[in-house]
């Protein structure tokens, strides 16, 4: 192989792997996998992310593979992970949650939870469904659980955070869980309880931001955004 060729062979891959934008949607040349076949990651910013299989999701990134063409978006920058082998009614609870229909979300991660039952098949489910039944219970004030028409019972808020603390215990979702697990005991009067879990909490976040900050400095928004959500749940509590 001549010099040259060491030289521009890079540079073609990289055109071959460039992206395209055509009319607001984001267009990968090369593309061998079903895009129905393909998970996908959100950004806060909105900045289009490649379809991919995901191989790793945690509060440090999400990374997937497209091609053999590595995609990894940072932890703080990740907004919503859809992955492709959810069952449709999961999707439909994300919405319903968007909207602010909280009861008619709960019932729907409940739903997805029962038909990704198989933990070998849907390892994210648990994690994933658990965080979507506590968050909307959490957000709809239902802290002493919730009974729906159908007569299925919904345990508190704190049982589905603690669910999720034990499923995954680098969770994107660790540091909300925590300190919503913490709220959500003090809203149900057991103060003792929720103080531990306020400093489980606290001890949690600061040992993330003292593991990642020296990954990437901008890990400390994510850090101290839950620090301040745990002190000023910490002070609802002493309020009560």
């Amino acid at each position: 192989m001549s010099p040259a060729t060491k030289i521009f062979r890079p540079a073609w891959t990289a055109v071959a792997l460039c992206v395209f934008t055509l009319s607001g949607v984001a267009v990968w040349a090369g593309e061998g996998e079903e895009e129905g076949d393909l998970d996908i990651i959100k950004r806060v910013d909105d900045v289009p992310v490649m379809p991919t299989k995901i191989v790793k999701d945690d509060y440090e990134s999400v990374e997937g593979l497209r091609n053999r063409v590595p995609v990894k978006v940072p932890g703080y920058l990740v907004k919503e992970v859809y992955y492709a082998d959810r069952a449709p009614v999961y999707t439909t609870a994300c919405e319903k949650r968007d909207q602010g229909n909280y009861v008619t979300a709960v019932k729907g991660f409940r739903k997805a939870l029962e038909m990704m039952a198989d933990p070998q098949k849907w390892k994210w489910a648990p994690e994933y469904c658990n965080f979507g039944m506590g968050n909307a219970l959490f957000d709809g004030n239902y802290f002493e659980g919730y009974t729906d028409k159908e007569g299925h019972k919904y345990q508190t808020p704190s049982y589905y955070f603690r669910e999720v603390i034990k499923t995954n215990p680098k969770s994107r979702f660790l540091f909300e869980a925590h300190v919503k697990l913490a709220i959500s005991l003090a809203e149900e009067g057991k103060l003792d309880e929720a103080q531990k879990a306020f400093d489980e909490a606290q001890a949690a976040i600061k040992a993330f931001k003292d593991k990642m900050m020296k990954v990437d400095a901008k890990y400390k928004h994510i850090a101290d955004k839950y620090a301040t959500m745990a002190v000023m749940g910490n002070a609802r509590m002493l309020e009560k």
